[in-house]
């Protein structure tokens, strides 16, 4: 059920997980991608996405809780800056409806808003919309499975049969193309090498 959230000089309703476009879960699992190695930084109470039912003090605690947790993790910018922005398509995807005399929320005019008004709008959807992932990220132990690591592997690449469509040249030098090895190439069937 979308909640409706109170901000400065107006107000938000938010979309439930279920109601979030593709196109918009598209964004939040490649931001979280974007994010990972900042993720594997953060305590728990920080990675729990906030629950639908908190109240406002329940939610002022729980961000509370999350500043603090905060202060003992040491970020690179780019993991600070892919923070921001996993919660930045957090909000954008998020807002269903908008009462606030500014254009609703987009990718392209969220860090335009007023301090005040984008912190609460940050602040009150939080990191990642609840159930907006749902994918686990985690490795697999399924033997079956095409990710499984290269120590699975029956050898070595090398051990594979030299592919016809490149020579490597005898002097050393780099592999030669050859009109065969790039399909609609104008390029004449002789082969030169390269350097």
């Amino acid at each position: 059920m979308p909640r409706t959230i109170d901000l400065p000089g107006g107000s938000a309703t938010l979309r439930d997980a279920e109601e979030i476009s593709g196109a918009g879960r598209k964004l939040v699992r490649a931001a979280a991608i974007a994010a990972s190695s900042a993720f594997a930084k953060l305590p728990t109470e920080v990675t729990e996405p906030p629950k639908g039912t908190e109240s406002a003090e329940e939610r002022a605690a729980r961000a509370a809780a999350v500043e603090d947790a905060m202060k003992a993790v040491e970020f690179s910018l780019s993991e600070a800056l892919a923070l921001e922005t996993l919660r930045e398509v957090s909000a954008v995807v998020s807002v269903a409806a908008w009462t606030l005399p500014y254009p609703a929320p987009s990718m392209s005019n969220i860090g335009e808003l007023p301090g005040d008004v984008y912190d609460a709008l940050l602040t009150a959807v939080g990191a990642v919309p609840d159930g907006a992932l749902d994918t686990d990220f985690s490795p697999t132990t399924d033997a079956s499975s095409p990710t499984e690591g290269s120590s699975a592997s029956a050898g070595p690449s090398s051990d594979a049969p030299p592919n016809p469509s490149t020579t490597t040249s005898s002097s050393g030098g780099g592999s030669t193309a050859t009109a065969s090895s790039t399909p609609g190439s104008p390029m004449p069937s002789t082969s030169r090498s390269l350097p």
